[in-house]
């Protein structure tokens, strides 16, 4: 064989070599039963769509638009819009006791009627004995009617029905301390003191304070 033909003999060889590896490695990569197996590169991208998105919650609970939320503010109380120089006056005061004097405004103690008065923005007054100490305390608070109500109801509940008052009135007695309670048409009036053994006690002052409120 001549030297020329030897070449041409192995340039086709390598040429066909070179093929065949072209060849494999175009081809897809083949599982055990021969059937070509797809490769990370061609497997579809996973884009989310309509279907993908997390259902409704079928429990979640919406508001009722036909529904009203009952109000979490009750009846504050109104500005009483007096002092106690005018709930009861120094004449007043001097009349019922010469030897009382005026301390103004107080701040009753906790549960109490007229710590419950001066939750509804009332006003609070005190006087004093000079020769006892002992105080008279007038409470007042100016409210709705439906409030005034159902302070009327538990009052009636707990202590006695009192008609001197010239109002709905009640009258109790706790620890030595006389309460009178006087329910207006928008008023509600608490009258303390050591010195209220009975109704009676309270009836002079309670007949200044309403005269004072009308």
């Amino acid at each position: 064989m001549s030297a020329s033909s030897a070449f041409i003999r192995r340039s086709a060889l390598i040429a066909l070599a070179a093929a065949s590896l072209t060849l494999t490695a175009c081809a897809p990569p083949v599982g055990p039963d021969d059937t070509p197996t797809s490769s990370a590169s061609s497997a579809p991208s996973s884009t989310p769509g309509a279907s993908d998105t997390a259902p409704p919650d079928e429990h979640r609970e919406t508001p009722d638009e036909g529904t009203t939320a009952p109000s979490t503010h009750p009846d504050a109380g109104e500005d009483v819009g007096m002092s106690c120089d005018e709930v009861i006056t120094l004449q007043q005061m001097y009349e019922f006791n010469p030897n009382v004097s005026a301390l103004g405004e107080f701040s009753p103690a906790a549960d109490t009627p007229a710590a419950a008065v001066a939750s509804y923005n009332g006003l609070t007054c005190r006087w004093s004995n000079n020769t006892s100490g002992r105080t008279i305390d007038v409470a007042i608070a100016k409210l709705e009617p439906k409030t005034l109500d159902d302070l009327a109801a538990d009052a009636e509940k707990s202590s006695d029905a009192v008609s001197t008052y010239g109002e709905t009135g009640y009258f109790s007695s706790t620890s030595g301390v006389g309460t009178a309670q006087i329910f207006t048409d928008d008023h509600w009036v608490v009258i303390s003191s050591k010195d209220f053994s009975n109704a009676r006690g309270a009836e002079q002052i309670a007949q200044f304070v309403l005269g004072n409120l009308s």
